[in-house]
């Protein structure tokens, strides 16, 4: 068996603003981000200029996760998923701060 592989020389591209999402809310918390300005966070893109090209911001999908939350303030993880696997997302800020309640 013999198998062929081309690479393409990487390159990199950077979103901004992309909206910060929520999942797994299963105890219905409100919650308030401390700093109104971190809504949104800004994505660097890493991979092919075809396959970067291609991203568009409905592709990426930036969120925080609810599932095991408490009440209170505190800092929480920023997670990230994209579309095309052939390309690498890396969010600049990893962490927001948030206070949750009832």
């Amino acid at each position: 068996v013999s198998l062929s592989i081309k690479l393409g020389d990487a390159d990199v591209r950077t979103i901004e603003n992309l909206p910060i999402d929520y999942r797994n809310n299963n105890n219905g918390y409100n919650f308030t981000l401390l700093d109104p300005t971190e809504a949104y966070a800004t994505v660097t893109l890493l991979g092919t200029r075809t396959n970067i090209d291609a991203v568009t911001p409905d592709d990426i999908s930036i969120y925080i996760d609810l599932k095991d939350i408490k009440l209170g303030k505190q800092t929480v993880n920023l997670y990230i998923f994209g579309t095309n696997n052939l390309v690498r997302y890396t969010i600049q800020k990893q962490t927001i701060d948030i206070n949750v309640t009832k």
